[in-house]
């Protein structure tokens, strides 16, 4: 089944994806070698602007991590998505937001949006660069234990929060 989506690059311009829902996006790439990986320690800034350890936002939860771009319109749509589901989420599950943009930016960006869930900067984009992130948005399934499950690139409206809930 083919589904069409949309998705940001890395110049943060709009682009129209195809793909398989069982497969890869064709054109939007990641470093698959990550899945059933630790997911990485780097450095991030909350939007008080205080350093953290992106091993530290985890909580021993299952965690959405959501790479993200407040230029990015699909990011937005894919936000949107999310927004009614925190509230609902189990103690065991969270939804996160990571953007290389700065902390500036993602404060005045977070509170445009109402986004009802934690952003972070990654100022240095050590974790898009791990994933080998081109697209955006792209999330991320962490388990409890903090292992990749998941990565999809690229936006879907087909795709359903409790799809990706379902995929832990």
């Amino acid at each position: 089944m083919l589904i069409t989506g949309l998705s940001c690059s890395k110049k943060k311009e709009p682009q129209k994806t195809s793909q398989s829902e069982s497969e890869p996006q064709t054109g939007l790439s990641v470093d698959a070698a990550r899945l059933s990986r630790p997911f990485p320690s780097v450095i991030l800034k909350d939007l008080r602007d205080k350093v953290i350890a992106s091993d530290q936002i985890l909580h021993g939860k299952n965690t959405v991590v959501m790479f993200i771009s407040p230029t990015c319109e699909p990011c937005s749509e894919e936000i949107a998505k999310w927004k009614p589901v925190v509230p609902t989420l189990d103690k065991s599950f969270q939804v996160i937001g990571v953007s290389s943009d700065p902390v500036s930016e993602l404060v005045y960006y977070v509170k445009e949006y109402q986004i009802n869930f934690q952003v972070y900067s990654d100022p240095a984009a050590e974790l898009a660069g791990y994933f080998s992130i081109s697209t955006y948005p792209t999330v991320v399934g962490v388990t409890p234990q903090g292992i990749v499950k998941f990565i999809r690139p690229g936006y879907s409206a087909q795709l359903s929060p409790a799809r990706y809930l379902q995929a832990f």
